[in-house]
Order: C-alpha cells, then structure tokens, then sequence
C-alpha cells in the first residue's frame, strides 16, 4: 500500500503534467441566425434521405417476407403461430 507521501508526490508530478500541457483554443463564437438556418438546413436534408432509406428499407423487406412464405412455409407458419402465442400470453 502506498505512504501518503508516495501517493503527495505522485499528486504533485500530475499537476505538474498537466500545467505543461498546451490549452485548448477556444471554439469560434457562432451567431443565433447562423446556427438556426444551419440546423434547418440540415433536418431537412436528413428528413428527405431518411424518407427515401424508409421507403427502400420497407419494400426490401415486404420482398424478403414473400420470398419467406414461398420458400420456407412450415417456418412462416411457425413463426406466426409463436408470435401469436406471445400475443396472447402477454395479457
């Protein structure tokens, strides 16, 4: 176990450490106006390519889950029948 003055000094060569380290610049001031016109230019942006990956992400898997109950039915038929026994347990 270490001696209060072990664990002084270490404390010591720390502060030491870190008053030698450069400091950070300061980030630049942004202006309310700026920073409104920014953020809405930006949500909408990501509001229409967000539409757009929805759109794909949902008719992939519409597509997935027909080619599912064409391939593989007894599992579409169990996985219906599981979910619908969860359903109901979950009252």
């Amino acid at each position: 176990m270490a001696t209060k003055a072990e664990l002084e000094s270490e404390l010591a060569d720390l502060k030491r450490q870190l008053a030698e380290r450069p400091k950070p610049e300061p980030a630049p001031e942004v202006t309310p106006e700026s920073d409104v016109e920014t953020s809405d230019a930006i949500a909408s942006e990501a509001t229409n390519e967000d539409a757009i990956d929805w759109e794909a992400e949902l008719g992939e898997l519409v597509e997935q889950f027909d080619d599912l109950t064409h391939k593989k039915p007894l599992l579409f038929a169990l996985g219906a029948f599981t979910i619908g026994y969860l359903l109901g347990r979950s009252k």
